[in-house]
């Protein structure tokens, strides 16, 4: 799956969701979702986030609506899986 990408005018913001294969041994399926955020201050990538899109896409609302920086993608990725699943990792 090529990288999509989602720009945010407001503060010159750019979303990618990125695509990779699963790193866990024997874990079905193969292929799962990160993101990249790229920005003037730099860049974060975050790999195995999901093994579905759609949340990658939602992901990726949240941070545009709240205009997430690089630096700051870890903690919002964090709570964010705190929420689909139900427990801090």
């Amino acid at each position: 799956m090529p990288a999509v990408s989602y720009a945010s005018e407001v503060n010159d913001m750019t979303y990618q969701i990125i695509t990779t294969k699963c790193k866990t041994q024997g874990s079905k399926p193969d292929k799962v979702f990160g993101i990249k955020a790229v920005s003037k201050e730099g860049c974060a990538e975050i790999e195995d986030i999901s093994t579905r899109v759609s949340d990658i896409k939602n992901l990726i609302a949240i941070l545009k609506r709240e205009s997430v920086s690089p630096n700051q993608l870890v903690y919002i990725v964090e709570d964010f899986l705190t929420e689909l699943y139900g427990k801090a990792y």
